[in-house]
């Protein structure tokens, strides 16, 4: 049994198409952090970071502010949610629900 390079392209392709498919699902609808609001690019990748630090020169703090004039919380990567100017609640920087009480 003989495989061609084809196949073998083929069968990484659409492995990888069902790993990005698996991973999109996930971090829209099943991750801790999928119940707070935000853009949901920023839920897929922190490829939105890269273009307003490099691309537009580090207006990602600025892009942050309007972020949280518009929705509070919000989701700033797949893994980063944050608050600002709230002093009774701690910023969350990681992987944690929204209905946590026991913040450190």
């Amino acid at each position: 049994m003989s495989f061609s390079i084809a196949l073998l392209l083929g069968a990484a392709g659409a492995a990888w198409g069902l790993y990005v498919v698996g991973l999109t699902l996930y971090r829209l609808f099943l991750h801790p952090l999928a119940g707070f609001p935000g853009p949901k690019y920023a839920a897929l990748s922190r490829w939105h970071e890269f273009y307003y630090d490099v691309y537009l020169g580090g207006k990602f703090i600025f892009y942050i502010e309007e972020l949280h004039k518009k929705y509070g919380w919000s989701r700033l990567g797949p893994c980063r949610c944050r608050e600002i100017f709230a002093p009774a609640v701690p910023l969350t920087d990681g992987c944690c629900r929204p209905d946590r009480t026991d913040h450190p």
